[in-house]
């Protein structure tokens, strides 16, 4: 298997102009053994063999999908031929149990069985991922770590990253894909190995693997459980509040990640502080971008399960929510208006409006946004949304 993918991945072309995914390419050539089969390193042992192929797969793999532009260059076959590789490992170590390669510690296999959770009963390839995690994501943690700045106080400007961006960048895909394979209630117990490295990876400076971390937390909060999130919600919540200004190039991400984190950590606590902060910092955003079309239209179509988490909570923001919605429901595109019409239906049923000093403003806008419907290509749904909501407003 590993000769094979050699064969290929060194046929492989990459973008010359760009150096780094040539650094990545040689990285990762580096993981297999040369055409002759041989482990370029002879002082590797038999479980180090199998996790640099592991490693080497899991990032061919994750070049299928929110692949960064240094890993572009991976073509979409030999992103499968390495997904099928791991998968016949897999098979091949598993099906010989008396030739079982992967040393899991005795405290790492309690933490599963306490749960009531057998590893042999999941797929082999599944099972892989869990296993090596202890060995591979400390691994992931520090090539992380190893390119973040390193800031020192007598000089911040000089202060530049220890390593090649380029491991960074590698780590935080295959972090990404290896997680991605693992789904509830598997990935409870490897919370204390999982978060650390996600979470040096949503603070890294690099936007490709930042992009990464964000994905990886979305998949976190449908897949962990409040109490398991819930041993690193400030350090997950604040790190999630630090990156909502400035986000820009992956605002959608953004949004999703805090909606979902904040969610599955508070649940059914509307008046917690990370709910109230985190709108808060989403607010500020909108209110500094406030005619930015594509940002708009994100958050209105993302923004709908934080609002009925929080309920009757949503009071406290009207004289912040409520100018934006104003403004925004005169916007000149369509989606706009009705994506505001329907966080408004949903603001009035959640909340006592009629009782506050914006219902009288409301219904002016609502009266003007009705009557500029009719030069608008979707009057209708413009016209039926007004209706909607003076409905509820009655």
């Amino acid at each position: 298997l590993s000769s094979q993918l050699y064969e290929i991945l060194e046929t492989t072309q990459h973008n010359i102009v760009d150096e780094k995914s040539a650094e990545i390419k040689d990285a990762l050539e580096l993981l297999l053994p040369a055409k002759d089969g041989k482990w370029l390193d002879k002082n590797t042992s038999e479980t180090q063999d199998v996790t640099n192929f592991f490693l080497c797969c899991a990032a061919l793999a994750s070049a299928d999908v929110n692949a960064g532009a240094m890993m572009s260059w991976i073509p979409k076959d030999l992103s499968v031929f390495a997904a099928k590789a791991l998968m016949d490992l897999a098979e091949t170590l598993y099906a010989d149990l008396e030739q079982n390669l992967i040393k899991v510690s005795a405290s790492y296999q309690i933490s599963y069985r306490d749960k009531g959770l057998d590893l042999t009963k999941i797929t082999y390839d599944k099972r892989l991922v869990l296993e090596l995690m202890p060995i591979t994501f400390p691994m992931l943690k520090d090539a992380i770590k190893s390119t973040c700045s390193n800031y020192k106080d007598d000089d911040l400007g000089s202060s530049l990253p220890s390593a090649s961006i380029s491991s960074a960048v590698i780590a935080s895909h295959q972090m990404r894909w290896c997680l991605n394979q693992v789904k509830h209630p598997y990935l409870g117990p490897s919370c204390a190995l999982v978060i650390p490295c996600a979470l040096m990876a949503l603070d890294h400076w690099s936007p490709e693997v930042k992009m990464q971390a964000i994905s990886t937390f979305v998949h976190l909060a449908k897949n962990l459980n409040s109490a398991e999130l819930g041993w690193y919600k400030d350090a997950i919540l604040d790190a999630s509040c630090r990156n909502i200004p400035g986000s820009e190039r992956f605002w959608q991400s953004i949004v999703e990640m805090v909606v979902a984190l904040v969610i599955c950590i508070e649940g059914r606590n509307p008046r917690a502080y990370w709910y109230r902060e985190l709108l808060d910092a989403m607010l500020g955003e909108m209110e500094r971008h406030s005619a930015d079309k594509e940002r708009r239209i994100i958050w209105l179509q993302h923004i709908e399960p934080l609002f009925e988490a929080m309920g009757l909570v949503i009071l406290a923001f009207f004289k912040r929510l409520f100018p934006l919605l104003f403004h925004w429901l005169h916007a000149k595109d369509d989606t706009t208006v009705i994506l505001v019409l329907k966080r408004v239906i949903t603001i009035t049923k959640l909340t006592w409006i009629r009782k506050t000093p914006y219902v009288q403003r409301l219904v002016e806008e609502l009266v003007l946004a009705y009557k500029e419907s009719w030069t608008r290509k979707y009057g209708s749904d413009i016209r039926n949304g007004v209706v909607q909501v003076l409905e509820l407003l009655k």
